[in-house]
C-alpha cells in the first residue's frame, strides 16, 4: 500500500510538473514581473505582533528515521562538504541544556520496530524525561512535526517549539534560550532557522526566486503553526505528501510563504551569528531587489552546513 500511495503523489508532482512545461514561457515571464516589481516594492508594510503570552515550557522535538545510525555522517552534495551529525548529538544537547527555560523532550521515530527502541536504549543514555513517540513512516520530518504540532498544542498557553531532525551538525554549543529569546524580544517574528534556500529546484520554472527556510531545523511559535495549519485547510504543509521532492516543494517551501502570508518576519541566523531579516514576498512581488544573501542553498556556500549556531548579534 505505501508503494502505490508514494507512486500516487509521484504522479501528482510530475503531473505538474507537465503544466508547467506546457505554460512554460507564461511562467518564465510571471516570473520576470514580480522581479521587476521588486525593485519598485517598498518594504514599509508593518509586521503582525503576536500577543499571545508565551509558557516557560520550550518544545524540543526531533524526529529520526529509525534506518539510521545513532552517528553518522552526511555529504552535501555538488560542494563534497562532510560533516558528523546523528540522534546521539540531539541526545546530548537535551542532557546537557542548563537554560532558564523548561525544556519538553520530544522524539519522533519513523519506522520504527520494538528491535530499533531496545537497541536505542542499549546505545544511547536517554534522558528520563524524554517523550518519545512513533509515527507513520510516509512524510519524512513533516510526520513528526505535524504530530507534535496536533498533540501539544492547547488553548490556554502558546510556547516556543523547535523542529528539528538528526542531520544538524554534531557541533552542541548552548543556542536554545538564544532563540527563544528572540521571540520574546520581538513578537513579530514567526519563523527562525539556520539555513536557507532561494529559489525552488523542485520546479521547470528556473527563474524562481523563492527564499524560505530549510526544515531540518525551524524554531516557531506554536499559535503560528497552528495558523499555518489552519490557513492550509486543516494539515500542517508537507504532512499529507509522500514523495520527496513534492515534500520540499509543498511542505519546505510553503511553510515560509504561509508565514510571511500571515504577516509575521521570517529570520535566519547565519555562520558568523548574525540574525537576518527574509525579505517580504507576495502575489505580484518576490523581495529579489532586498536579497543581500548569498543565492541558491546556502550550504552550498558555508563552512559548517547545517550548524546551528549561537546568535552573536542581531540585524
Amino acid at each position: 500500500m505505501l508503494r502505490i500511495s508514494i507512486l500516487n503523489f509521484m504522479v501528482k508532482f510530475y503531473l505538474i510538473l507537465l503544466l508547467e512545461l506546457i505554460f512554460l514561457p507564461l511562467l518564465y515571464i510571471v516570473e520576470l514581473f514580480k522581479t521587476i516589481i521588486s525593485f519598485f516594492y517598498k518594504n514599509n508594510k508593518i509586521y503582525k505582533v503576536n500577543r499571545n503570552k508565551l509558557s516557560n515550557e520550550v518544545l524540543y522535538a526531533v524526529h529520526e528515521w529509525a534506518g539510521y545510525p545513532t552517528k553518522r555522517k552526511k555529504k552535501i552534495r555538488y560542494v563534497n562538504k562532510e560533516f558528523e551529525c546523528g540522534l546521539f548529538y540531539q541526545i546530548e544537547r537535551m542532557i546537557t541544556y542548563d537554560g532558564r527555560y523548561k525544556l519538553k523532550k520530544i522524539l519522533t521515530i519513523s519506522g520504527c520496530k520494538a528491535s530499533y527502541l531496545e537497541k536505542l536504549k542499549r546505545d544511547l543514555v536517554l534522558p528520563s524525561d524524554l517523550n518519545v513517540y512513533h509515527v507513520q513512516n510516509t512524510s519524512m520530518d513533516f510526520s513528526g512535526y505535524s504530530f507534535v504540532i496536533d498533540n501539544f498544542s492547547d488553548c490556554t498557553t502558546d510556547k516556543i517549539i523547535f523542529l528539528t531532525n538528526t542531520s544538524v551538525d554534531a557541533d552542541i554549543r548552548p543556542f536554545i534560550d538564544q532563540y527563544v529569546n528572540l521571540f520574546h524580544d520581538d513578537p513579530t517574528i514567526g519563523l527562525v532557522g539556520v539555513s536557507y534556500c532561494t529559489k525552488v529546484y523542485q520546479s521547470l520554472i528556473r527563474n524562481n526566486f523563492r527564499p524560505h527556510l530549510q526544515s531540518f531545523f525551524l524554531v516557531s511559535r506554536l499559535s503560528v503553526l497552528k495558523e499555518i495549519k489552519k490557513s492550509n485547510g486543516g494539515i500542517f504543509p508537507g504532512s499529507n505528501e509522500n514523495f520527496k521532492l513534492s515534500i520540499i516543494r509543498f511542505g519546505e517551501v510553503k511553510i515560509s510563504e504561509l508565514v510571511q502570508k500571515l504577516g509575521y518576519k521570517i529570520c535566519v541566523v547565519l555562520e558568523d551569528g548574525s540574525v537576518n531579516l527574509i525579505p517580504r514576498s507576495g502575489k505580484f512581488y518576490n523581495g529579489f531587489f532586498h536579497w543581500n544573501l548569498p543565492f541558491n542553498d546556502y550550504r552550498l556556500f558555508a563552512l559548517n552546513p547545517n550548524r546551528i549556531n549561537p546568535i552573536s548579534k542581531k540585524v
